[in-house]
């Protein structure tokens, strides 16, 4: 599967379960679960005011940052999102699994800078 242009794809919503698994640690990491069911799939994400890791569990998927395709990411890998980037994320093979994984010791864990949306 090739990264799609984001510019020019046809959006069409799916509903998933986005309200998955989320918990903070003992020693101050919060993390969110992600699960994928289709490949295909884009998900608009956004810019944090921290710098996070999304860790990709299963699966694989293209990554943008601040509109620009970066690459194709194959798990299990550790994909490091710095502070005020905005990301967004393709999908390649069914039932992908990422976490966000963040320092829950910052006020606001996962406070949003910016949402990044897409229009369908």
């Amino acid at each position: 599967m090739e990264a799609a242009d984001l510019a020019t794809v046809e959006m069409k919503p799916v509903p998933i379960a986005q309200d998955g698994y989320e918990v903070t640690t003992a020693d101050g990491v919060w993390i969110k679960q992600y699960v994928f069911p289709l490949a295909g799939m884009i998900a608009p994400q956004h810019a944090h005011a921290w710098s996070h890791t999304t860790m990709l569990a299963k699966g694989a998927i293209y990554v943008w940052r601040d509109g620009v395709l970066d690459r194709r990411y194959d798990a299990p890998c550790a994909i490091y999102i710095p502070a005020g980037v905005k990301h967004t994320f393709q999908t390649i093979k069914n039932d992908t699994m990422v976490f966000c994984i963040h320092n829950a010791l910052h006020p606001e864990v996962a406070a949003v800078l910016e949402k990044h949306e897409l229009e369908f």
